[in-house]
C-alpha cells in the first residue's frame, strides 16, 4: 500500500485520525455533562450549537482560504478551539452552569467544521495515472449501467 511507504503521509493521517478522536471525545464529554446538568433538552441545544455555527463559518473560512496561507488559517481555527474547550473544561470542573458549557462546546464544534475544511485542503491527494483508473472506471460504468437501468458503455 502506498501509505506505508510514505512516512510523512502516514504521520499526517495518524494525526488526522487522532484529531477526529479528540473531537469525538470532547463532544461526548460535553454531551454527558449537558445531560447531567439539564437533561435531553440541553443536549439538543448542544447539537444545534455545534451545527449552526459551522453552517455559517465554513463558507466564510473557505472563501478566505485562497487569500491566506492555509497553515495560518489552520492555526487561526485551532487557537480559538483550544481556548473554548479549555474554558468549557474549567467550567465543567467547577460549579459552572450547564448552559455556559454547552455554548462554549457548541461554538468549538462549529469551529471544528471550519477546521476540517482547511485541514482537508492541506492533505496531499494521490493522483493515479490514467492506466490505474481506466479499467476500474470502465468496469464501474458497465456494472452501473445494468444495475441503474441505463445502457452499458
Amino acid at each position: 500500500m502506498w501509505l506505508a511507504r510514505s512516512k510523512p503521509i502516514l504521520l499526517l493521517l495518524t494525526a488526522w485520525g487522532l484529531s477526529y478522536a479528540g473531537d469525538l471525545a470532547a463532544f461526548t464529554a460535553a454531551s454527558v455533562y449537558a445531560y447531567r446538568a439539564g437533561g435531553t433538552g440541553l443536549v439538543a441545544v448542544l447539537g444545534l450549537l455545534k451545527a449552526l455555527p459551522g453552517a455559517f463559518l465554513v463558507p466564510v473560512v473557505t472563501s478566505g482560504s485562497d487569500r491566506v496561507r492555509r497553515e495560518r488559517l489552520l492555526i487561526a481555527t485551532v487557537v480559538p478551539r483550544v481556548l473554548l474547550l479549555g474554558v468549557a473544561a474549567a467550567a465543567m470542573t467547577g460549579s459552572g452552569q450547564g448552559v455556559l458549557v454547552v455554548v462554549l462546546a457548541g461554538l468549538e464544534g462549529g469551529l471544528a467544521s471550519a477546521f476540517r475544511q482547511v485541514q482537508a485542503a492541506l492533505l496531499p491527494i494521490r493522483r493515479a495515472g490514467a492506466g490505474d483508473r481506466a479499467p476500474q472506471a470502465t468496469q464501474a460504468r458497465r456494472g452501473c449501467g445494468f444495475r441503474c437501468g441505463g445502457s452499458a458503455t
